[in-house]
């Protein structure tokens, strides 16, 4: 019997979307933003599939009718929207104009495409595209549940419903996984990427104290552009096309007014805080390493640029040191605007604006470190069920 869910289709036409912008050099934004969010669709759609693959047809079969329906309809528009973003990124690879006019210049063609209905559309497509990733993901998590369930019913001993004499007692699931590792990236580790790891130390130290349940047991930081303690600055050269940023030697303090920002309120009050302080103060910036989706968990980034180059990074690692160097599971690259805003919207959390002396002051760091804390509280919330203290940190 075939099995009643198949997203073979939707992989297979995503894929296709994938491959074709993943060979364009220099693609506008929009078509960058919605490429970057049909990789990370294509990723749940081989977890659905691998999910499937493993179940017995009994098991699939077991499903509620209302669960069968749901996932083919996610599947349904998630095949639409791959073959119209396939469809748009195609007329731009081809230069094609209104009325299939072929632009001889590119910049031309790019120009005319960012003020034709084509952008409007990629929007819309781009907001479709993580909200049915966002649907499958919820889905996902509620078959695998359901699966867990039914399979404890059947491992259950059949006894008479009259007595509960002799009955063994049904194993309890696994418990959560209570030792995650991540990491903040940014290019150059010296101010989101700090903000972010010290806010997390914070928020681990008023969650442990109120004896709330934290699940993280390393959270670090890093820069994606830094040589100091990294090992993949050979490998991110020799990425093509290129990196637009450029590398910096590394070992710098973090920026002042980034951590003033932070710490603005008065922490003398509490040792463990000023501890924190301290020792966020003394950190110096650094590299990644090339074990860094092995290492970790979950890899937090702060804008689409900074996803997209490590997503090219874990393909450049995974062809020089093989699949090893990106276990299944592991280093999961997550973009913290995706928890600011309503569901479906990705925010970029850009770096402190400048003044007209090209300094980062603090009154700036606030507005980007508002951004950073209220992203970390909802990530934590959302991926690791954290519950905040009852009484909030001194600097949320």
């Amino acid at each position: 019997m075939a099995s009643p869910i198949s997203p073979a289709d939707a992989i297979a036409l995503v894929q296709k979307a994938v491959e074709l912008w993943k060979k364009i050099e220099d693609a506008p934004d929009k078509i960058a933003k919605v490429g970057r969010r049909m990789e990370h669709l294509e990723g749940y759609l081989l977890d659905l599939k691998e999910l499937l693959d493993n179940k017995k047809q009994h098991s699939l079969a077991s499903l509620r009718p209302a669960q069968t329906k749901r996932l083919q309809t996610i599947i349904e528009d998630i095949e639409k929207s791959a073959e119209q973003v396939y469809a748009i990124i195609l007329q731009w690879e081809k230069s094609v104009g209104p009325f299939g006019l072929q632009w001889k210049y590119k910049p031309i063609g790019d120009a005319m495409f960012a003020l034709g209905s084509s952008t409007d559309k990629l929007d819309s497509l781009s907001q479709e595209i993580e909200q049915e990733k966002n649907d499958l993901s919820d889905s996902l998590q509620l078959m695998g549940l359901f699966f867990q369930m039914n399979a404890l019913q059947l491992a259950l001993p059949k006894t008479s419903t009259n007595s509960s004499k002799g009955r063994n007692p049904s194993r309890s699931p696994s418990p959560p996984k209570n030792d995650h590792k991540i990491i903040f990236v940014d290019p150059y580790n010296v101010g989101r990427s700090k903000v972010a790891e010290a806010y997390m130390q914070l928020l681990r130290e008023s969650t442990t104290r109120t004896q709330g349940n934290w699940r993280i047991k390393l959270s670090h930081s890093a820069g994606l552009m830094v040589k100091a303690r990294g090992d993949c600055v050979e490998i991110l050269q020799g990425i093509q096309p290129p990196l637009k940023q450029g590398f910096l030697p590394g070992g710098e303090k973090p920026s002042w007014n980034a951590m003033a920002s932070l710490f603005s309120d008065p922490v003398s009050d509490n040792a463990a805080k000023k501890d924190i302080r301290d020792q966020a103060l003394v950190q110096r910036s650094r590299g990644i390493r090339q074990t860094i989706f092995s290492d970790y968990d979950m890899i937090l980034v702060f804008t689409g640029r900074d996803s997209e180059n490590l997503t090219r990074l874990k393909k450049a690692l995974i062809e020089k040191n093989g699949k090893d160097a990106a276990p299944k599971g592991k280093g999961r690259v997550l973009h913290l605007g995706g928890y600011l805003g309503k569901k479906g919207e990705v925010k970029e959390i850009v770096n402190a604006a400048k003044d007209k002396d090209g300094i980062e002051s603090k009154e700036s760091w606030n507005k980007t470190n508002a951004s950073i804390k209220l992203a970390v509280r909802w990530f934590l919330r959302r991926e690791l069920d954290w519950v905040p203290p009852a009484k909030a940190v001194v600097v949320s």
